[in-house]
């Protein structure tokens, strides 16, 4: 098995291939390419190796070898099934790193920490920054989380008519002058009136249960910026922004209205929109929001070209539409822009009913601006698409990688001193990224006459 030309037979899961020892010899360092490594695979009987494996990743395994480094994925192969079987293969992580830029993925960035000596703000940074580092970081997650949520939840139940608390006074001039700016979202709109008072939301339950959120929000907004590695990237960062946003309405809206006076009528409902964004907030701790954003965010151009074929077919079926119905004393097209809004909702296949055409004419024209808005939508969706699984797959990536860095730093199980030998032989593998634990590599020594058996069974 040592000569340079000798040929050897693997199987891999009963799929047969031959290759020179020359081709793996051109990578030592590879699981293949090394014969201490691959001798554990090694079946006496049958004269071959045996790995009981994926088989149309071993073909690409195969041809990288041939090809000399020339690594390709089949297609019907799930990029992490492929990427788990090139670490089984230990190929080689630039190897790896190379194949994934070449696919598109984007480089995971390295996230700086506060320096060792400032042990104070490196432990609150953790804490509040990375979820996963440690079982306090993610059980505060998990109290921010529930903050979010029971803050949208008060924010949805906030404008139901069952809350008000002036439902059931008669109206006056006054009240229906001040019900109709301030009912639909109570516990901002009648701010100053309850401040002129000196009793303001004394019983109410959601500027309460709001005033509680904010102080988690405020508190955990301040430690993270006091814990920064670098406070002038801190609000480069579209969440840490939008953290300033979802609690600025809170403070905004107070000190508006104690400086505004008993005179002064102001409407302080355009911040209430402004608490609506704390729900992108869970996106700092949820998987897919952060794939969607980078899926956004790489097909920006993708979407502005959707939107200058819907803006053409708009223009364009809009204007048909108008000289078509012009003819009809009935019409609801009265302007050019008028269908503007019928268009758009024909070509998204809405049809809320409130503007149609009438004649023959124009209804064959509003089934031509339906095929046409399909098409047009249909003609970028599939690159977004794509751009959604690459960073999907590349996410799935990350959290296997940190889950495999975790699994290293805990301490190792050993069944018995006896097996303490062949588990420093099985070390290795387990560092190449076989994911095989140290236990199993025990129980497979146990039980080596049974696999054995299985193997010649399964050929």
């Amino acid at each position: 098995m040592s000569s340079h030309k000798h040929i050897l037979r693997i199987n891999v899961s009963g799929l047969k291939f031959a290759i020179c020892c020359c081709k793996l010899d051109q990578y030592p360092a590879t699981l293949l390419g090394s014969p201490k490594r691959r001798a554990k695979y090694y079946d006496p009987v049958r004269r071959e190796y045996f790995l009981d494996r994926h088989r149309p990743t071993a073909e690409a395994v195969f041809h990288f070898y041939h090809s000399s480094g020339t690594l390709q994925k089949p297609e019907e192969v799930p990029m992490d099934t492929f990427i788990e079987e090139l670490k089984f293969y230990d190929l080689g992580k630039d190897v790896m790193e190379e194949y994934l830029r070449g696919q598109g993925y984007v480089p995971k960035k390295q996230h700086p920490l506060p320096p060792e000596s400032q042990k104070l703000k490196r432990t609150i940074w953790l804490l509040f920054e990375h979820s996963n580092s440690s079982k306090a970081a993610t059980f505060i997650a998990v109290v921010s989380i529930t903050f979010i949520l029971v803050s949208i939840i008060g924010l949805c139940l906030e404008t139901l008519p069952v809350f008000h608390k002036d439902k059931h006074k008669p109206a006056t001039p006054t009240d229906d002058r001040t019900n109709s700016t301030s009912s639909p979202h109570q516990a901002w709109g009648r701010l100053e009136e309850e401040m002129e008072t000196g009793d303001p939301y004394k019983d109410d339950p959601f500027f309460l249960l709001e005033t509680v959120c904010i102080c988690w929000f405020t508190i955990e907004l301040i430690l993270r910026f006091y814990s920064c590695p670098n406070r002038r990237v801190f609000f480069k960062s579209l969440l840490n922004v939008v953290d300033l946003l979802s609690i600025l309405p809170y403070y905004v809206t107070l000190v508006i209205a104690g400086l505004a006076g008993h005179d002064q009528d102001i409407d302080l409902r355009f911040l209430f929109v402004l608490r609506v964004l704390r729900t992108f907030k869970l996106s700092r701790y949820n998987r897919g929001f952060k794939v969607l954003g980078k899926t956004l965010a790489r097909s920006l151009s993708d979407i502005g070209m959707l939107m200058v074929f819907l803006s053409i077919v708009v223009v364009l079926f809009s204007s048909i539409m108008y000289f078509v119905e012009a003819s009809d004393p009935a019409t609801k097209f009265q302007s050019i822009p008028d269908g503007f809004w019928w268009a758009i909702i024909t070509i998204v296949t809405v049809g809320y009913g409130d503007m149609y055409p009438t004649t023959t004419v124009g209804k064959l024209i509003g089934a031509l601006c339906v095929i046409s808005g399909l098409l047009s939508i249909a003609l970028p969706v599939p690159v977004i698409v794509s751009n959604f699984e690459m960073f999907y797959n590349q996410q799935v990536i990350e959290d296997d990688e940190g889950e495999e860095v975790k699994v290293k730093e805990e301490p190792e199980e050993i069944g018995t001193l006896s097996d303490i030998h062949s588990l420093a032989d099985r070390q290795s593998d387990v560092d190449s990224g076989l994911g095989r634990s140290p236990l199993h590599s025990i129980r497979s020594k146990w039980g080596g006459e049974k696999k054995d058996a299985d193997r010649e069974s399964m050929v």
